[in-house]
């Protein structure tokens, strides 16, 4: 028998504990640093399947690191996200969170319910692993400018031993299930956000020359935010700035004495995203000198874009297709303008995120990721874990390491 069959048997095997174990991680959502439950359970999985080497509270965080195979050989990542959102679920599925308020409305259940399938497989046939493949179970992927991926990494998760390549997966509800997909170059935008205060002097407003207007200097400098995009920005390098917040005044007859907003700025261009704090520190400093107000600018540093590796993508791609044809694994023609803090390994490390395909109308499976109705079709599971473990296999077993070179 060989590698594939291998691996298709046993996720058959183990589709029905696979798919349990997703439906209890979405009965009991835990947000952004709070995964406690979450990561005692997947230790508990973990160290059941044999599993030793087994790292919980990883970095003093929830995170959980496993690791199986040898001492020798090259080194692999397979990362997942283990971490829900603050919303009301409001499906009526018999799994449907048990915690009010808290709902895994992006997937990191299915992502989680796939790296633990993934963990079985491997310990139960450690003699296919030509190497060592490390699992990462991380926490607070949810939170941009926290960066879950950025303090793990920090404190090593890359490192002993040295990751050579990482490969990643998110869900997907826009492709149909039985589908994967990726695409080369960028996949997820960046993820910063700005909170500013515009400082004015307050006034009757039948008497605004005596102020200094900080409603108005918003609205010049929020409309001046889209010249940034549409004259600074190369036309093709796509990129949004938006605010989606501002708070200003008590009364119509009364200019207040500030005005307060947070927005995001986003691109898929990795040079580009250096330069927005320029930008937008350029425009408020202007549009508030031109008004007589002044300001205070809190410009937090999101995720990177995600960008996948040219050689690593093309191996993998080629050998998903060969196992499960061109029908199945499909290249995305557009990335998307939501952001992944998968980003940060692939700062430091080849890799490759894939698309999921969770999408299935008949059984009403249609809503966006972060919606309260969202939902996975569970027969994407088993697709979900052949993606993420065929290639890694597959690249121990390669010479692909040496061709291999991180973007500038």
């Amino acid at each position: 028998m060989n590698l594939k069959e291998t691996i298709l048997n046993k996720i058959n095997a183990y589709e029905h504990e696979i798919i349990e174990w997703r439906r209890y991680l979405h009965e009991y959502p835990e947000l952004s640093n709070e995964e406690i439950k979450t990561g005692e359970f997947v230790q508990e999985k973990l160290r059941s399947f044999g599993i030793k080497r087994v790292t919980g509270n990883y970095a003093g965080t929830n995170g959980v690191v496993a690791d199986i195979g040898k001492n020798y050989g090259k080194n692999v990542a397979i990362r997942c996200d283990i971490d829900a959102l603050p919303i009301l679920e409001k499906n009526d599925a018999p799994y449907k969170s048990k915690c009010d308020g808290k709902m895994h409305a992006c997937g990191h259940d299915a992502h989680t319910s796939i790296a633990l399938g993934i963990a079985k497989i491997l310990k139960e046939h450690e003699e296919l692993i030509n190497g060592n493949i490390r699992i990462i179970f991380q926490p607070c992927e949810e939170i941009p400018n926290y960066r879950g991926a950025k303090y793990l990494i920090d404190a090593g998760v890359l490192d002993n031993p040295k990751i050579d390549a990482i490969f990643g997966l998110h869900v997907h509800p826009e492709l149909q299930t039985g589908k994967i997909g990726s695409k080369p170059g960028a996949l997820f935008a960046s993820t910063d956000l700005f909170k500013i205060t515009i400082i004015g002097k307050g006034t009757h407003s039948s008497q605004p020359h005596k102020g200094a207007d900080p409603i108005l200097t918003a609205a010049q400098f929020i409309s001046s935010l889209n010249h940034i995009v549409s004259r600074k920005i190369d036309p093709l390098l796509a990129s949004v700035i938006s605010v989606g917040k501002i708070q200003g005044g008590t009364a119509a007859n009364i200019i207040p004495e500030q005005v307060y907003m947070e927005g995001t700025a986003r691109t898929l261009d990795l040079k580009l995203a250096k330069k927005f704090p320029t930008f937008i520190e350029e425009t408020l400093k202007g549009i508030c000198q031109v008004y007589g107000c002044e300001y205070k600018l809190d410009y937090l540093k999101g995720t990177p874009p995600v960008i996948n590796e040219d050689i690593l993508y093309k191996f993998s791609m080629d050998i998903l297709k060969e196992a499960l044809g061109k029908d199945t694994v499909v290249e995305l023609e557009k990335p998307t303008m939501g952001g992944e803090d998968f980003a940060e390994y692939l700062l430091r490390r080849p890799g490759v995120m894939f698309r999921l395909g969770i999408r299935n109308e008949n059984k009403g499976i249609i809503y966006p990721l972060h919606s309260p109705y969202f939902n996975i079709d569970e027969s994407s599971l088993r697709l979900g874990v052949f993606t993420l473990l065929y290639p890694a296999l597959m690249y121990l077993n390669s010479t692909t390491s040496h061709k291999i070179h991180l973007r500038d």
